[in-house]
């Protein structure tokens, strides 16, 4: 009901009251309020829900992923949306540094190369792995092919270090 009255203030305000009572939410409720966020062209919802998202430790989807980055490319934000599912991506795997940095040892040659039989691999990657790494990959590939430089560590991205100085921000002021 919330959502559908365009009540953005309440419906996070609700998300801080479940994380005080010790509520976890998960990304099926984040990806809800994206989705609305997007079609009223929300971007401070947007990506306050996203950092909420990493702190609070919830891995990103694909769905998220669509979300975030069909918010930014429809508005004519190609860059960010690009940087946007790059660090979305690569936390779709994990929040760890650790796994993220052995990722790249694992990984990037397969997203660099523009062999024939690449995207067969990725295939098999799907086939055999768990949860979403096929889809982070293919993400990945994107990005590279659109120019952005791979960095396999999220939280040095500029566009993830804005976002959280403004939920650091916003904390401070009571949002």
């Amino acid at each position: 009901i919330l959502l559908a009255n365009d009540e953005f203030d309440k419906v996070l305000n609700f998300l801080k009251e479940m994380k005080e009572e010790g509520i976890r939410s998960d990304v099926i409720v984040y990806n809800t309020i994206l989705r609305q966020a997007t079609e009223k062209v929300r971007f401070d919802v947007i990506e306050l829900l996203v950092e909420h998202m990493h702190r609070q430790k919830i891995k990103p989807d694909p769905e998220t992923c669509l979300q975030v980055f069909s918010s930014y490319y429809e508005h004519g934000f190609l860059d960010t949306a690009l940087e946007a599912l790059q660090v979305l991506s690569v936390r779709m795997v994990s929040e760890s540094e650790s796994v993220q940095r052995k990722m790249k040892s694992t990984y990037e040659e397969l997203i660099l190369d523009e062999g024939a039989d690449v995207e067969e691999s990725l295939v098999e990657i799907f086939k055999n792995s768990k949860e979403y790494l096929s889809a982070s990959l293919f993400n990945m590939r994107l990005c590279a092919f659109s120019g952005v430089s791979n960095s396999w560590v999220p939280d040095e991205s500029p566009w993830a270090i804005r976002l959280s100085l403004q939920y650091n921000q916003s904390l401070l002021v009571g949002q």
